[in-house]
């Protein structure tokens, strides 16, 4: 039997594992190093404390040790061997030769990628639809969009192919991708292809459409949109009051840009009145109509922008000459814009 007293340190080094509770304090030169308890975890190496070590506030330490120097406590920070870290490979910033040059290709070619990116074809068609309980505007290709605006017209909301009134299945309308994210790219790119991808021509399928389409604009988009047709207005009492209100939000978003405000279809149910259609495109428009005129500088730069299908001005069933019939169309089509002209001075 060994009558030597084994002392705490000693009995520390000699069972590692099975010491939950004592601290024990290591000397090395002036400072005095304090080691806590181990637990289940893996081994933490310390180093001497050295001033010119201490990691700053915004360093993130990933090994603590509580040192003991003349100043007093301090928690200093020291990477060791154990570091899980150590095995990943840092990631390095591309070279100038690993980035494409993109903004050193010619004009022509950038706008031919742009439009490839960024263009549907000759038109937008965009009709409304319900996500997740919320009604929210889609892209159609030209076969899902006829077979809406031709539900439409006949008057019933929902429908399938030939207007039956019962509910069509939803179509799911196959349209070509496109990049918008592309604009997001720089400030330069944004300055050369929005213009693309907002001043296409864009075909709503009714107001309801274009009330939602235009809540989706900023102050920095409204402006770029050139083009609108329409393809429905809506008659029923449920949902004629969205014609004013899709027009009162034009006007509130900025869409002063139009060059083109094109209603193809029928404003009224019935009569080829071009006085009457003055009136109601008045009415429904007048909002609108006085933010383009403050834009342009002219209250009566509409006249030129508002555009009305043929239709409006024939009857349902026509049997008369071509010739005379087309004396009538340009008779009703003068009616109407000196009609409008006199309700905007009315309105100055």
């Amino acid at each position: 039997m060994d009558d030597r007293i084994d002392s705490p340190l000693d009995r520390a080094e000699a069972s590692p594992a099975t010491t939950t509770t004592t601290t024990t304090t290591t000397t090395s030169g002036d400072a005095q190093v304090l080691r806590y308890p181990k637990r289940k975890r893996n081994a933490v190496k310390y180093a001497e404390s050295d001033e010119e070590s201490v990691p700053t506030d915004t360093e993130e330490p990933e090994f603590l040790a509580v040192v003991k120097v003349s100043q007093g406590m301090q928690l200093i920070a020291y990477p060791t061997t154990d570091n899980p870290q150590k095995g990943k490979k840092e990631e390095k910033p591309l070279t100038k030769k690993d980035i494409f040059p993109f903004m050193k290709l010619p004009p022509e070619l950038r706008n031919k990628i742009y439009t490839e990116c960024l263009k549907d074809g000759d038109s937008v068609y965009l009709i409304n639809t319900v996500f997740s309980y919320r009604r929210i505007v889609t892209r159609a290709n030209a076969e899902t969009w006829a077979i809406s605006s031709r539900t439409h017209n006949r008057g019933w909301r929902w429908g399938d192919a030939n207007g039956s009134r019962k509910k069509a299945k939803p179509i799911v309308a196959k349209v070509k991708p496109l990049s918008p994210h592309l604009l997001a790219v720089s400030k330069t790119i944004y300055a050369e292809a929005a213009n693309i991808l907002f001043g296409q021509p864009i075909i709503v399928v009714d107001s309801m459409t274009l009330f939602h389409f235009a809540g989706m604009l900023t102050a920095r988009t409204a402006p770029m949109i050139h083009d609108i047709t329409i393809a429905f207005w809506c008659h029923t009492t449920a949902h004629k009051q969205m014609n004013y209100a899709s027009m009162q939000l034009l006007s509130a978003v900025g869409v002063t840009g139009l060059d083109r405000l094109y209603l193809d279809c029928r404003l009224r149910p019935y009569g080829t009145s071009g006085t009457l259609l003055a009136r109601k495109v008045y009415r429904d428009f007048y909002p609108w109509i006085r933010t383009m005129g403050e834009a342009k500088g002219n209250p009566y730069a509409v006249l030129d922008v508002v555009k009305l299908s043929e239709v409006n001005f024939k009857s349902w069933m026509d049997q008369r000459p071509e010739d005379v019939r087309a004396e009538e169309l340009e008779n009703g089509r003068a009616e109407f814009r000196e009609e409008l002209e006199s309700l905007i001075q009315r309105g100055l």
